[in-house]
């Protein structure tokens, strides 16, 4: 699948638009290279859905493709990370409650060595 100038598939945008129907036909597909790919900032579709608070969308990629858990962005940041440092209270607990994401709570960002929580309270939330 081809992507645009930002390293963007459809996978992607249906993530960050939160379209749980086109993420869905994605996954049934068990094409798990799309689950995978990243984009120019190295964020996957689960970095975007979860960024963006798309709980149901994260979930479905989860739950087909739960290594999709330890990707790290360009920055060294999981899609905890990028929930915790949005502000995204219930995508937070619904990565947390992710058995995929178990071993990773502690997981720091390469920048600046924070967890998500660190993230999370440094935006004081």
């Amino acid at each position: 699948m081809k992507a645009d100038v930002f390293g963007w598939t459809p996978p992607h945008y249906a993530a960050y638009f939160g379209n749980f129907e086109v993420v869905r036909l994605f996954s049934e597909n068990n094409n798990i290279s799309l689950a995978y790919e990243r984009d120019i900032q190295g964020m996957s579709a689960l970095h975007n859905s979860a960024m963006e608070g798309h709980c149901d969308v994260m979930s479905a990629i989860i739950e087909k493709f739960p290594y999709t858990c330890e990707l790290l962005d360009n920055r060294g940041r999981t899609a905890l990370h990028l929930a915790a440092e949005s502000g995204r209270t219930k995508a937070v607990k619904i990565l947390l409650s992710s058995l995929a994401f178990q071993d990773l709570i502690n997981e720091q960002e390469n920048d600046e060595g924070n967890t998500a929580m660190h993230l999370d309270a440094i935006k004081r939330r």
